[in-house]
């Protein structure tokens, strides 16, 4: 009896299996008005590199905005120290802080703090209190321009702050 009952276990483990097997063939699919169209986040998921932003570009995590932002900053102060123009600096300053801050707000956040300290530094540094205040002007309108047009050319933003006989191989975009 105990051998018997056990048998039919070992059935009934079967039948499920073909039931599974007929409701599957038996399925039938949802018509066209039925089914809805994916949005982005269904089809790439939330804060994935995927998805895009307004302009096209990767959407970013916070840390690959803030490392952006630091990359930024230093591949400007590297060009800025090879073109070696006096008053470039204010265009290499507006530059990093509108691409840092193109990244996102917490590229923006750490372009504002890059941009602080550096200044703060700048002005405790014994015989360097040089035009700290139009170093800032240049930063922030970097930042407020990348921030009223998010997919402008940083070097449209910051043309004012271009000096005129800076080579063409310094264009940031």
């Amino acid at each position: 009896m105990e051998s018997e009952r056990k048998s039919q276990m070992y059935f009934r483990g079967l039948t499920v299996r073909s039931a599974v097997i007929q409701a599957v063939s038996s399925y039938r699919s949802p018509t066209t008005k039925q089914m809805k169209q994916p949005t982005a986040k269904q089809v790439f998921g939330y804060g994935t590199n995927q998805e895009t932003d307004q302009c096209g570009r990767p959407r970013q995590s916070i840390a690959q905005q803030q490392a952006g932002a630091v990359e930024d900053f230093q591949r400007n102060k590297r060009l800025m120290e090879e073109a070696g123009f006096i008053g470039a600096d204010k265009y290499f300053h507006c530059v990093a802080n509108c691409q840092a801050t193109r990244r996102g707000p917490h590229g923006e956040a750490m372009a504002r703090t890059l941009s602080n300290s550096r200044e703060w530094l700048q002005d405790r540094w014994p015989g360097s209190h040089n035009d700290a205040a139009a170093d800032q002007e240049a930063n922030r309108a970097g930042r407020e321009g990348a921030r009223r047009d998010p997919c402008g050319s940083c070097d449209d933003i910051c043309f004012e702050f271009r000096p005129n006989p800076l080579p063409g191989r310094f264009w940031a975009d």
